[in-house]
């Protein structure tokens, strides 16, 4: 976390476990149903606005989805800075997959969504709503392995209000 977010320090809380028994999470409708269930419980949860959910689930290592891809995280969007859009400062993620660790990378990635970043527009990749300006423009030109994840950069992901 620290190599690729701007920032000095990190408390990480974890909370009692949320009970889910009626998902089938190697589906990607139940995969976007937990992602909901982790934003309300943010929401009935009322934490600061820099508070980061982050749901870590084991789904015994099978692929998510069809189609030759597989869904490793999944955030709500990428939202401002303001503390309005705190409500979509949640994400969820796998723990592993086929047995390789993933879940570090993945937690990284999604809560870089969280904090407003988009991904990197990469040409080898399909990724959802690139930023083709990200770290310069034109930069899927010069695009490569190291550069194909979230976005970080300096700015803030929460500017305060006094």
């Amino acid at each position: 976390m620290y190599q690729q977010n701007p920032l000095e320090h990190i408390e990480i809380e974890v909370r009692a476990p949320l009970p889910v028994s009626d998902l089938d999470l190697t589906d990607s409708n139940d995969f976007f149903a937990l992602l909901n269930r982790v934003v309300q419980l943010r929401a009935q949860d009322g934490p600061e606005p820099n508070v980061y959910y982050y749901a870590l689930f084991d789904n015994c290592g099978a692929c998510i989805g069809e189609g030759g891809g597989c869904l490793l995280g999944v955030a709500p969007g990428t939202p401002g800075s303001s503390q309005g859009e705190a409500s979509q400062r949640a994400a969820i993620g796998v723990r592993y997959l086929s047995g390789s660790e993933v879940g570090i990378e993945t937690f990284v990635h999604e809560i870089g969504h969280t904090q407003g970043r988009a991904h990197v527009a990469c040409p080898s990749a399909q990724s959802a709503g690139p930023d083709p300006s990200y770290p310069y423009e034109a930069a899927a030109s010069a695009c490569g392995a190291s550069a194909c994840a979230t976005s970080a950069s300096t700015t803030p992901a929460i500017t305060p209000t006094t």
